[in-house]
């Protein structure tokens, strides 16, 4: 007999898997932390591995820091994390970096990731930003370009896709 066991992990869905940036660009990616076993887990340490290139800005839930240690996580929970990113002057134009980000628990739970593939882009683009906010479970998703040259870019299209457990209305 053949038995197979799914270990418990906390499952991470991040906004885009592929995120394009420009020198000095600034931009945000959202995670979506979800518990889908039936136990809690109970402290989990969530850590951002900021590849060369980029800085973490301590903003919102990496405010204080990184990692992260939080409390207990219970079953069917689902939180948001939201991690703001600047390019440095270490990035190098045409190169890819991973963004990975770890749910490391305490406990009987498996090491979770996600990873986002950076590409430093050359463009007259200062910046692409995502954000979210939430008011009485409505979340409105707003998407800023900014253009840093005085010349009209013509043809520009931005694709976002919305997190799996969202609805669009």
């Amino acid at each position: 007999d053949i038995q197979v066991v799914k270990q418990k992990e906390v499952d991470i869905v991040s906004n885009s898997t592929i995120t394009n940036v420009c020198q000095n660009g600034e931009f945000t990616v959202n995670y979506e932390l979800f518990n889908d076993h039936c136990s809690a887990s109970d402290s989990l340490t969530i850590e951002l591995e900021v590849p060369t290139g980029l800085t973490l800005e301590p903003l919102g839930f990496f405010s204080q820091g990184n990692p992260v240690k939080i409390g207990s996580f219970n079953p069917e929970e689902l939180r948001f994390i939201q991690a703001r990113l600047s390019v440095n002057e270490q990035a190098s134009i045409g190169q890819d970096v991973d963004l990975v980000l770890k749910v490391i628990p305490d406990g009987c739970y498996q090491t979770s990731s996600d990873t986002t593939v950076i590409s430093f882009i050359d463009s007259p683009f200062s910046s692409l930003t995502k954000t979210f906010t939430s008011v009485n479970d409505t979340f409105t998703f707003d998407i800023t370009v900014c253009n840093s040259v005085e010349d009209t870019i013509r043809n520009v299209q931005v694709t976002d896709n919305i997190p799996s457990s969202f609805q669009l209305i």
